[in-house]
């Protein structure tokens, strides 16, 4: 957090340079603003809690059961898909192609499960449907791909999930 201090935000009275007197007065009435944004945002954060507490059992079974479906059909379909592109008429080594379909059609699958999964969570938590429930079901498959880089990686699949969705 950046702190200014008053004397800084305050008109430089007796300056060579007067416009900068309006400017620090704007200045200083911004971060007044923002101060007071932030705070009732997080009291307004804080005051719905005992709401978002209560609907976390519901939606945590209502996510659970909508990512295995998801993840469950998309893998009778994807694995066939992934089977016929793992397909090389060179070599056709059967047992490599099975494996490799399996897996490929299992990690695309569990993508999908995973963003089905974050956006019904989103959507029971807040208790809305609108776009940022599916943001937040792309962000999570982002952070997904990336979960082998830390948690670096993870937010940066987060952020990058988001931005693609978005």
């Amino acid at each position: 957090m950046v702190k200014v201090s008053e004397a800084a935000l305050s008109p430089m009275s007796g300056s060579r340079l007067p416009a900068l007197s309006g400017a620090s007065l704007q200045l200083r009435s911004t971060v007044q603003g923002l101060k007071r944004s932030i705070t009732e945002s997080v009291e307004d954060t804080w005051a719905d809690l005992p709401l978002y507490r209560s609907r976390f059992p519901a939606a945590l079974k209502a996510s659970i059961s909508a990512g295995m479906s998801s993840f469950t059909s998309s893998l009778g379909v994807l694995f066939p898909v992934a089977v016929i592109m793992s397909i090389r008429p060179a070599y056709p080594n059967w047992k490599s192609i099975l494996t490799t379909g399996f897996f490929t059609g299992l990690q695309w699958s569990a993508f999908s499960g995973v963003f089905v999964g974050g956006e019904t969570m989103a959507e029971k938590l807040r208790g809305r449907k609108d776009r940022l429930n599916s943001c937040v079901g792309s962000g999570l498959s982002g952070a997904l791909a990336q979960y082998h880089q830390g948690a670096l990686g993870m937010s940066q699949g987060f952020v990058s999930g988001v931005a693609f969705y978005y």
